[in-house]
Parts: C-alpha cells; structure tokens; sequence
C-alpha cells in the first residue's frame, strides 16, 4: 500500500484505469460490429464513451469478454475516481475531523527544510506531531502527507488556524518560518490561543535567524506562571554546542588549537562555545586560527557583543577567500597548521561543495587521521555521502575527515528537549546528584527521571528565577568567562534565596502528598525536611544555603550570568 499513499501515484493509476478501460470498450464493440452490420466507426465510440458515464445500453448483439470485463470495471473505475476527487477537495475537512483528537502534540509551523526534518524527526521519534504551511502547493506539506503526518495550510499567525490544530491541547509549538517577524508573530498569536483547564504548559520554541538578538531574549520565557512559555533559539547556537561536544575534547592542562574556517554564523557560535567551555576549566586562553575573507570585521564585531572573549582567545587571523586563495596564504596557513597542531578543524562554510572541497584540502595537509577535520554539510545525502565511505561501505575514505550535517543535527527530536528552561533545570538536578553523592546517597541520572520529576526540575529553574527577581537581580547573557562572578550574593541575600527556594520545594512536596516524617522514604513519599525554614534543621540550611552560592557557576554553564537591577 505504500506505492498508494502517494496523491500523484493514485492518480496516475486511475488514468490508466480509464485509458485500458476506454480501449477494451472500443475494441469490444468494433468486434461486435460483425453481428451489427449497421453501426458506423462514430457509433462505437460513441458507445464507449456510454460506458464511462455509467449509461452503458448494451449495442445490440453479444456481448463478448472484452464488453464483459469493461462493463464490470466501469463502476469500480467511476467509484475509485469519486472517492479520489473528494479526497481532494475536502481534504482540509478530513484533516481537521481527524485533528480532533489529537493531545499533548507537537506544532510545526513553517515547513521549510528545516520544520519538514523536524516534523519527520518527532514523528520517527514516536510523538504526535501536526504540521503547518501558508503554501498548500509546497514540498514540505507534500513530503509530511506522504508519511501520514496530519498537516494544515494556513497563516500559523492567524489564532483561527492555531485553533484548528487544536493548539489548546498542544504541548509543544515550534516556528521555524524564515522570517524572524513571521516566528515572534506565531508566538504571538499562541498567546492568544486559550488553553484548556487540565492541558500541560505550553512550550513556544521561536528560532531567530539573529543569534545576537536570540542570546538577548534567551531568558524571557523564564520564571512566571504563564500558561504559554516562548523560548528563542538560534539552530547556528545549537549546532555549535552540539559539533563541539561530539568532536572537541577540552581537558585541563593542555592547550587546545581550534581551527574554524568561515566566520558565518555557525563558525562564530563555535568559536564562543568553544571559549565558554575552556574559560570554565582552562588555565590561560583558547588558541585558535580563524579563516574568512572578512575574518578582522567580524572577530571586532564578536568581541564588541562578547567582552569576555578579549581575554578568553588568543586567536590567529587569515584574511582570505577559499575560493580563491592567495598562494602566500596558503603557505602561511600550511605554516601555522605544521607548527601548531590543532585538536579540531571545522570547516563551516556556508556553500558545501566549497566546504568539502576545503576539508579535503586541509585533511590532505595535516595528513593526521587523529586531528578531527569536521565539515558542515546540509544533511547526510548528497555531496558528503560521497566522502564519507568507500564503495563497499566498509572503511572510512578519509580517515579524520567528519560530516557534521547541520539539519540532521539540529532538527531533531532534541530540538524539543533543549531549550534554557531545560539547560537550567538538568543543571540545577546534575548540582543536586553531586552534592548527593557527597552525602553517600545515589539518585537517578535525569534520563531515569519521570516526565513529572523532570517538570518538578523545571519547576525549580522557573523558582531560581522568580526569586532572582523578587530579590533585585536579573538574568543576562553571559559576559564575564571563568574567573570571579559578576555579582555575589550577600548574606542576606544567599539567606533569602535559600528560604524561597526552599519554601518552594516544600509547598511543591506538599502538593505532591509527601507528608512529614524522621527518616526519608521516597516510595511512602515522607521526608524530615517537610518543615518551615525556621525548623530546619542545621545541615539542611547549610545545604540550601551552599546551593544558592554556587547558582551564578550553574547559572554560567547554561550562558547566563546574574545582574543587579
């Protein structure tokens, strides 16, 4: 049936249908002709004609097997086009009846390369998932209806349309149009958009072409108790994380060598990554080697908006096109490659027959297959499918050489289960298991957890927040890498935070039904800590209070520093 799920298939097939019919019909009444001497060329066909729309009134004479098969088909013929033509034209019908009973879904606004991938992600993935697109003609609602994925064409800014995919009892809704305006605007609009009395928060995922804008507004669906939470997201920001942590090793006491070819804006998110990471653990700066034709302007613009990147690099600049490169540049850079080796060269060019083209050159010049050389590609089909293995699919052509497909990456179910909301609630729950462990207890990692003990973490990070603003603090990106934080609490303040927090916990517990006992029974749900802030005991308050001082150190691993209003 999979040949069938295709409109265009079907359709193809029902014209055949009627182009065999039609000639066994002709050919049967021109066989019958001997038994009607009377019946011109015009009357045949004629009477065939009398067989498509049903009319059929027999010709006089026998009926032969041709007649005998045409006769029966006719119906099935007219049946299966019927059903095919109202497919078509109440399709939109068929697809908001089947809608609704839909639930905790996902919405995919904008299907682009990029929401088509993750649409088809989510739904691989196992979770219900609906697309929508203004172009009803467009690849992506074609590429979704044929994996059975319930798609809707329509303007997602329009409440009326969020309404029909059942957006009320959505749980999450992703705007991946290539407008930055068109995304702010959907979001907008889900605001508008009630929700039902016993549906889950809804998570509004915004990607921003503006990675500068989206790191300002990555902390503004934070805290609160709104029903709809927006989180902005930039998929450069989130493919930088992600290349990094699969091929970069930082380790401390070394001194690690970045190579990024390309200063677009996946080649700069690396780069600050990267200097974050090192800026935690490192003694003394990042080197790195930067290659693009506007590499000065750029790095100037990247140390304007990230001041801690002054002291945080040591970097190299080659200003030159790949394109088209100067012989002297080349040298040098051969030069800078043999006399400080790197630990990672990504090649992130925005054009990728020109990256890969690139990759190989500098592959071919280290000549060291443990030197990662780390090419950024569409997706694993195409250009890089052809360097990636040899013709048996066996060993690696070029050892060293690595595809990073930036969409395969990026929009994926992984997509829906990062965010900041979620980078602060798994940090503040990684702290937790430390500390645990330092009092000989073992907990669950974060991937054991329950949806509900994952949310009660989320719940936390919303409270830090909260309680950061109740206090005169604020969240902001982060500008000041490793060393002392920006702000320390006093105190007063570390005292304050911890009751909130605290408080928070216990009324959370409380609804929860965990009730108050001496020893701690998580599966009776009973705790000794089930108490005012007041009659904590010591250790307890210790605990709390510790926690509270090392949030400017979590709060810096997920990109955020703590500023006073």
């Amino acid at each position: 049936m999979g040949f069938l799920s295709d409109e265009r298939r079907r359709w193809y097939l029902l014209a055949a249908g009627w182009v065999v019919l039609i000639f066994l019909g002709f050919t049967g009444f021109m066989a019958q002709k001997a038994a009607v001497e009377d019946r011109t060329l015009l009357d045949n066909l004629y009477l065939t004609l009398q067989l498509a729309v049903l009319s059929y009134g027999g010709g006089g004479g026998d009926l032969n097997w041709r007649l005998e098969v045409a006769r029966f088909a006719a119906p099935l013929m007219a049946m299966g086009t019927l059903f095919q033509a109202a497919s078509v034209v109440f399709r939109e019908q068929f697809e908001r009846y089947r809608l609704s009973s839909f639930r905790g879904h996902t919405v995919v606004c904008g299907l682009g390369a990029s929401g088509t991938r993750l649409a088809l992600s989510l739904a691989q993935d196992g979770r219900p998932v609906i697309g929508v697109d203004q172009d009803a003609n467009g690849s992506g609602i074609a590429a979704l209806r044929a994996h059975g994925i319930p798609t809707l064409a329509g303007d997602p800014t329009d409440p009326a349309v969020l309404r029909a995919v059942r957006l009320e009892r959505a749980s999450s809704l992703v705007a991946l149009c290539t407008s930055d305006a068109t995304n702010v605007a959907i979001a907008t609009a889900a605001r508008r958009v009630p929700r039902q009395r016993r549906a889950v928060d809804l998570r509004c995922s915004v990607h921003l072409e503006d990675a500068e804008l989206t790191e300002f507004l990555r902390g503004s669906g934070l805290g609160g108790d709104e029903t709809v939470r927006i989180e902005f997201f930039n998929m450069h920001e989130r493919g930088a994380r992600a290349l990094v942590a699969e091929h970069l090793v930082l380790e401390p006491g070394t001194t690690p060598h970045l190579v990024v070819v390309g200063l677009g804006q996946l080649g700069r998110a690396v780069l600050l990554v990267a200097a974050q990471e090192w800026a935690e653990i490192g003694d003394g700066p990042l080197t790195a080697t930067l290659v693009d034709r506007e590499v000065a302007s750029r790095m100037q613009a990247l140390e304007m908006q990230h001041p801690g990147l002054v002291e945080a690099v040591t970097a190299r600049l080659f200003t030159f096109d790949v394109e088209a490169p100067s012989r002297d540049g080349l040298e040098e850079l051969t030069k800078r490659l043999a006399e400080v080796p790197p630990r990672l060269v990504a090649v992130v060019l925005d054009e990728e027959s020109t990256a890969l083209a690139t990759g190989l050159f500098l592959h071919r010049t280290i000549d060291d297959p443990t030197i990662p050389v780390v090419v950024r590609t569409r997706g694993d089909a195409g250009l890089g499918a052809s360097v990636r293995m040899d013709d048996e699919g066996g060993e690696a052509r070029f050892p060293g050489l690595r595809l990073f497909p930036l969409l395969d990456r990026t929009c994926s179910p992984a997509l829906m289960d990062g965010g900041v909301r979620e980078e602060l609630a798994r940090a503040l729950y990684e702290d937790h298991l430390n500390r645990a462990a330092a009092r000989g207890v073992v907990d669950p990692a974060w991937s054991a957890l329950t949806d509900d003990e994952r949310e009660t973490a989320r719940e936390a990070a919303d409270g830090l927040i909260d309680a950061l603003d109740e206090n005169g603090f604020e969240l902001l990106p982060l500008r000041h890498w490793g060393g002392a934080p920006a702000v320390t609490f006093t105190a007063d303040e570390t005292r304050r935070l911890a009751e909130r927090d605290h408080n928070r916990w216990r009324a959370r517990r409380g609804s929860d039904g965990w009730r108050y006992g001496n020893v701690r029974d998580a599966r009776e749900k009973v705790t000794p800590q089930l108490v005012p802030w007041d009659e904590l005991a010591p250790e307890w308050q210790e605990y709390n209070l510790t926690r509270v001082q090392a949030m400017p150190t979590i709060l810096a691993r997920s990109g955020f520093e703590v500023g006073r209003h």
